[in-house]
């Protein structure tokens, strides 16, 4: 029998390799806390969005369902410019962990309790939606929640820039702009209700344009090229939903006739063409890359653009609501024929634009005259939306269905890039 003490023995023990339970039990345990890592450089790696990533897109669908429906009710240039100012911030909450999960996930157990946290703060910000702008005594609750929900994403950022050395520079300045915008936010909540607006719009300002000041750092560490867009597209497909979803709630809380069941077929034509667009036209999920600084440019006039797309896409749907719910045989009004119009001139502008800052080959596939067609579309549909409030839902819906098909029209006859087009052509830029 071999001693205890035995070298034979003891070399033995120390050569035999860990078995597979073990090593899956030390990775499981490194899940709980890992160091943030820069994930942006594997553009060769397919990376798509996480299910927790999908969970917090969605967890957005209730503010937005909430805040259409709110607006549909105030069809007013008041009630307009209180949408856009709740709207902004929570759109820019899933801007800025999106794009930090893009470079800096982890999916370990921390990240996940954190995400948690934010999703609290999201539906903070959606309980306290409707008075977020107003004098309101609970409209501190909507700041509060938006305040919790960046200063997550500020100790996110410090930690990203403590682990990953070449990030510092640039998450230590994004880290920061998000901090001031944090700190004045706070100090609105004790102003006076007069100038709590004022303050807050300032400190949007602040938050949204810090990324746009290191454009030469970011090109430095860009975040996934396929991750990004996919996650905008992702996003982009829940607001379309809630749009489909708040035309359809309309309909069932009123007596059901052809005439409202032909009013829903096109709104959701509508929908449709708005699907179209984005994903075909102007190919806004396609790969962007962002390894120059004109590519990086080019990404944050692309990511900017989809705050009016955002907004847009989400007036519709308020309009949607109140045409769904007004009576077929009388106008729809003149507020709610200029929102329906201007909304979707707004989306089709987007959409331009979004294809501009795609590639260079993209705007060298547009002639001059495909250039103005559209643009003349941008018009007609704007001067659509000034006249159209003396028809009823089915004539002004059926004429803003007229309009989108025109332009999807002029879409399939110029042709499309395919996905393949598209990813060399931004590897070229």
């Amino acid at each position: 029998m071999t001693s205890i003490n035995d070298p034979l023995s003891e070399s033995t023990v120390e050569e035999q390799p860990i078995s597979a339970p073990q090593e899956v039990a030390k990775k499981l345990k490194a899940r709980w806390i890992m160091a943030p890592e820069y994930r942006g450089d594997s553009a060769e790696v397919e990376r798509h969005s996480t299910w927790l990533e999908s969970f917090f897109d969605l967890s957005f669908a209730s503010a937005i369902s909430i805040l259409a429906f709110t607006f549909s009710t105030r069809l007013n240039w008041i009630g307009a410019l209180q949408f856009i100012l709740v709207l902004v911030p929570i759109l820019w909450c899933w801007i800025g962990e999106t794009f930090y999960s893009a470079r800096f996930d982890t999916d370990d157990v921390m990240q996940r309790l954190l995400v948690f946290f934010e999703i609290v703060a999201v539906s903070g910000m959606t309980l306290y939606a409707s008075s977020a702008f107003t004098f309101s005594s609970t409209a501190a609750g909507f700041a509060l929640s938006y305040v919790g929900f960046r200063l997550i994403l500020i100790f996110k950022y410090y930690a990203a820039g403590y682990f990953v050395h070449k990030a510092t520079s640039l998450v230590n300045r994004y880290a920061g702009g998000f901090l001031i915008s944090a700190i004045l936010w706070t100090i609105s909540i004790f102003l006076p209700e007069y100038l709590r607006p004022v303050v807050r719009i300032i400190a949007m300002v602040i938050d949204i344009a810090t990324p746009n000041l290191y454009t030469k750092l970011s090109a430095k560490l860009p975040p996934h090229p396929v991750h990004i867009p996919e996650r905008f597209g992702l996003f982009f497909l829940v607001l379309l939903g809630e749009m489909t979803a708040l035309a359809i709630n309309a309909s069932l809380s009123m007596a059901s006739s052809e005439i409202r069941t032909l009013n829903i077929v096109i709104m959701i034509w509508i929908i449709f063409t708005i699907w179209w667009d984005y994903f075909e036209s102007a190919s806004g999920a396609g790969e962007r890359g962002m390894a120059t600084r004109k590519q990086a440019k080019a990404f944050l006039l692309w990511m900017y653009t989809h705050v009016p797309l955002a907004i847009s896409v989400v007036a519709m749907s308020a309009v949607f609501y109140q045409i769904e719910k007004s009576p077929t045989n009388k106008p729809i009004g003149e507020m709610t024929g200029l929102f329906l119009g201007s909304a979707a001139a707004i989306e089709a502008c987007t959409m331009i634009l979004i294809w501009y800052s795609g590639p260079s080959i993209f705007r060298s596939a547009w002639s001059l005259k495909i250039t103005i067609s559209y643009w003349l579309i941008v018009v007609v549909t704007f001067g659509y939306g000034l006249i159209c409030g003396v028809l009823n839902p089915t004539q002004a819906l059926g004429g803003l269905a007229v309009l989108v098909t025109i332009r999807m029209g002029l879409e399939i006859y110029h042709g499309s890039l395919s996905p393949r087009d598209i990813v060399i052509a931004t590897k070229r830029d």
